[in-house]
């Protein structure tokens, strides 16, 4: 049937309906690099900011692991009648000998297949900034975390230093100020680690803040990791002897000094 139109219908109607559209102009060649150029400065932002992020997790997760495992040698000390237990003693077998094995039972065990080139069952013991994570990448035979050996003692079997005690804690009169486990740098530098930190050593010595390489057993200030080699921007964590947790950096006054690393690490 055939519509018929009068003179009085509008024309909109009137006209026919377009079938073929005009296509919508595409993106130009210049807006198509504008964008690129604006998500590659976003992404430039977002990159330092990520990392940071990441830094300051690795960072939590570090004071996290030192809060727990000071409280197990806190723990360990009190069914000690109040001793702290040896950081290594070498007349017992390999798998009781360090203070890893002796609050294995409180935080998870520490593996003896570690001498092998393999790693600890318990993520506890190592620092995640060092990223020292899955099989072949442990390279050291310690943990990331050294404990103070100035009040926690070794006892050597067969030749070096001279045997030392662990103290008392009802002995020690400053237990919120004087140090007791923290990162420590390892044979390869601060992103290794070791099982002790040889106060006597670095505290004679002095901590030489802002060199490339710090030396073995020396408190580690990997957070955040060092820049071109240089820790100086960097700090570590420490658990003092009451069970609290500090970041001290590379720089800060006490390290530059005997006297104030006799504060942090040597009891009176």
């Amino acid at each position: 049937m055939h519509q018929f139109l009068s003179p009085s219908t509008p024309l909109h109607i009137m006209k026919a309906p377009d079938r073929f559209p005009a296509a919508r102009p595409g993106f130009t060649l210049i807006e198509i690099l504008a964008v690129i150029a604006i998500m590659g400065v976003l992404a430039a932002l977002l990159v330092p900011v990520v990392g940071r992020m990441r830094e300051s997790a690795n960072q939590a997760k570090c004071v996290s692991n030192l809060r727990t495992l000071s409280a197990a040698l806190l723990l360990a000390a009190g069914e000690n009648n109040g001793i702290l237990p040896l950081a290594l003693d070498q007349s017992l077998p390999q798998d009781q000998r360090n203070w890893m094995n002796k609050i294995s039972a409180t935080v998870g065990p520490w593996s003896t297949s570690v001498a092998s080139g393999g790693q600890p069952n318990s993520s506890i013991f190592n620092c995640p900034t060092t990223k020292r994570k899955g099989a072949g990448t442990w390279p050291a035979t310690s943990p990331c975390y050294g404990v103070n050996t100035s009040v926690m003692g070794i006892v050597y079997v067969g030749g070096g230093p001279s045997p030392s005690s662990s103290r008392s804690l009802a002995a020690l009169d400053r237990l919120s100020t004087l140090g007791l486990i923290g990162d420590a740098g390892g044979p390869t530098g601060i992103m290794d680690g070791d099982f002790r930190m040889n106060a006597s050593a670095f505290v004679v010595s002095g901590f030489p803040a802002g060199m490339s390489a710090l030396p073995f057993q020396f408190p580690a200030p990997r957070h955040p990791p060092p820049h071109n080699g240089n820790y100086a921007a960097g700090a570590f964590n420490l658990a003092f002897c009451d069970g609290h947790v500090e970041t001290i950096k590379a720089t800060d006054p006490r390290l530059s000094t005997r006297e104030g690393l006799e504060s942090l690490f040597v009891p009176e």
